[in-house]
């Protein structure tokens, strides 16, 4: 799990993630140089950690990040604002986080 940054510091968003294309997410806070990666991970630990949504949609692949990607979402569509885009790949697992304040969490 990866260490929650403090609110002011410059490196650090807060980002909403969506998951498999329905309207049930969470925010999360992390540093905006976390891997890709790491923040796969580091959702698929608190997503375990919440029982409304590990109850309802559980995780397929719970031990393996690889099985997950993150994508920006379809923004034609204000209604759904929480449909991944897939016109274009996921983020690379390599990059950092950056900038993202809103993405969906998809199984590969």
């Amino acid at each position: 799990m990866l260490n929650t940054p403090n609110e002011k510091d410059p490196n650090s968003i807060k980002t909403k993630i969506y998951f498999f294309s329905t309207s049930k997410f969470f925010e999360i806070h992390i540093s905006k140089k976390d891997s890709v990666f790491d923040v796969i991970r580091h959702i698929i630990t608190l997503y375990s950690k919440e029982p409304k949504l590990s109850l309802e949609m559980p995780l397929k692949f719970p031990k393996n990040p690889e099985a997950y990607e993150l994508r920006l979402i379809e923004d034609e569509d204000e209604d759904e604002q929480f449909k991944p885009f897939y016109d274009i790949g996921p983020l690379d697992n390599n990059d950092e986080f950056g900038e993202f304040e809103t993405l969906a969490f998809v199984e590969v």
